[in-house]
């Protein structure tokens, strides 16, 4: 497969607790815990490195002094990882898992980005997306960094040779839309503010992929959680929908992640959009049958 280049603007260090039940107001004793590299491009390579070969996956991430090194040492060495230095501190993101699944989450902003470390970032993209299929890039924004960023990267993936493909949220994920991206990975409820309706099931995921490809977005991969997922290119008249099959689930971070990963990997390597599609269902709901963001080693099939 061609190589393709994530990149994560805002990363994090990541602390996922595994509780019997959340009690709100009241003290949790967590059965287990670990702190692992976070952001959403970091887990979209560290997921392409798994199913690929070495050199089959890129990181760029804006990387703080202040936690770098903790940040990078549970980072996995298959990946090539190119690290822009940036001001500030590494922020951290708190998941607490109960045992039925449910996960709640607690996100830091991060940032503030400047003006230069945003340039750095977009000219370490544009030299690392050469002889790249696809340019990823995931996740929240940092303080400071304009959502006008995400077309100018675009422009700089275009230019380099390479597809360009985004999960971000917000405004940033609008401003795709607006770049005309090659591909958008929006879950429900980006995709419900995308379009201005509520997007909760097959039939309305459908209709806001059509949407969306009628605004100039090349393909839509769109998560309906438990229910599956919708893919729509637009040399295609129709969506695909495979439906997510059985699992139990433990932490559903990372999930999206790996659908999106899997994805694009298939699709790279001359796959059909529907065994993309179909690969990336399995390999998600295998995902959320790991702790943290520890990659699955094989997908489920079946309903």
């Amino acid at each position: 497969m061609s190589r393709i280049v994530t990149v994560t603007p805002n990363p994090a260090l990541d602390l996922t607790l595994e509780v019997e039940r959340l009690g709100v107001g009241a003290v949790n004793i967590a059965g287990a815990s670990r702190f692992e590299s976070g952001g959403k491009g970091a887990n979209v390579a560290r997921m392409l490195a798994h199913l690929g070969t070495a050199g089959s996956a890129a990181a760029v991430v804006a990387l703080p002094a202040d936690g770098a090194d903790s940040w990078i040492a549970s980072f996995p060495r298959e990946v090539e990882l190119v690290v822009v230095r940036v001001a500030g501190s590494l922020r951290a993101n708190v998941a607490i898992t109960a045992a039925d699944g449910e996960t709640t989450k607690v996100n830091m902003r991060g940032g503030p980005l400047s003006p230069a470390d945003a340039d750095a970032l977009l000219a370490a993209v544009a030299a690392a997306a050469r002889g790249a299929a696809w340019v990823v890039v995931g996740g929240s924004l940092p303080i400071g960094m304009e959502p006008a960023w995400i077309g100018r990267v675009a422009n700089a993936a275009r230019a380099a040779g390479a597809k360009i493909a985004i999960d971000c949220t917000g405004e940033a994920l609008e401003a795709a839309v607006v770049a005309r991206v090659d591909l958008i990975k929006p879950n429900e409820e980006e995709a419900s503010h995308l379009v201005g309706f509520p997007v909760n099931d097959r039939p309305s995921a459908e209709r806001a992929a059509s949407l969306l490809i009628e605004r100039g977005v090349g393909a839509v991969l769109l998560s309906l959680g438990a229910s599956g997922a919708i893919y729509r290119a637009a040399e295609s008249d129709t969506a695909l929908y495979m439906p997510t099959p059985r699992a139990k689930v433990r932490s559903t971070v990372g999930a999206g992640d790996v659908l999106l990963a899997a994805l694009l990997f298939t699709l790279s390597s001359g796959g059909s959009s529907a065994d993309a599609l179909s690969s990336a269902v399995g390999w998600a709901a295998a995902k959320v049958e790991q702790p943290g963001t520890t990659m699955p080693t094989k997908p489920l099939r079946g309903a």
